[in-house]
């Protein structure tokens, strides 16, 4: 269990940094396991990079809204689960600085929606199409509120779909693949 906490720790530590107005690209992981109060095999317990402690951010945000939509989530609720997660995140999300986390929230998108079995394209364009969106409502600090970009999402899904890739998945989400 304390392996655990370490990484949430390690998490909250690169939020903090980031709110604080360090640059991503100049956060260590030495300035991380200070801030955390953990030491280095702690870190290297959880992560191997940098990069890796803000990708884990986003898997636990898509992991929650996984568990939110439930089972077998048709596409419009499974959407509209994620914005609430990250609606319910904006405080944080925001003040770290949008620009240098983009590259994590698309990364563990297309883990989470590009790791199935026979992926369609009609698939690929709506998840890279919805990925813009969310990118875009992040990057301009959400500044529709919840039920206007919730709206907006129901107007872009013309066929609403079942997720069902998220039990087809090839590969173990990030969570998972080294343990956390």
């Amino acid at each position: 269990m304390k392996t655990h906490y370490g990484r949430n720790y390690l998490i909250k530590a690169l939020l903090s940094l980031l709110a604080s107005g360090k640059k991503y690209e100049e956060i260590t992981i030495l300035d991380l396991v200070r801030k955390a109060g953990v030491n280095r095999s702690t870190f290297y317990r959880h992560f191997r990079k940098v990069g890796d402690v803000s990708k884990a951010y986003f898997s636990d945000l898509m992991e929650e809204a996984i568990k939110r939509a439930g089972p077998h989530p048709m596409a419009r609720a499974f959407y509209h689960c994620l914005a609430e997660v990250y609606f319910e995140h904006k405080e944080e999300l925001v003040s770290s600085h949008v620009h240098p986390l983009e590259n994590a929230v698309s990364n563990v998108y297309w883990d989470y929606l590009f790791n199935i079995e026979d992926p369609s394209y009609w698939l690929s364009f709506y998840a890279g199409g919805m990925n813009l969106v969310f990118l875009n409502w992040y990057h301009y600090e959400f500044r529709d509120d919840l039920n206007v970009f919730e709206k907006n999402i129901d107007e872009m899904i013309v066929h609403d779909y079942p997720i069902e890739i998220f039990q087809n998945r090839k590969k173990k989400p990030i969570t998972e693949q080294r343990g956390m």
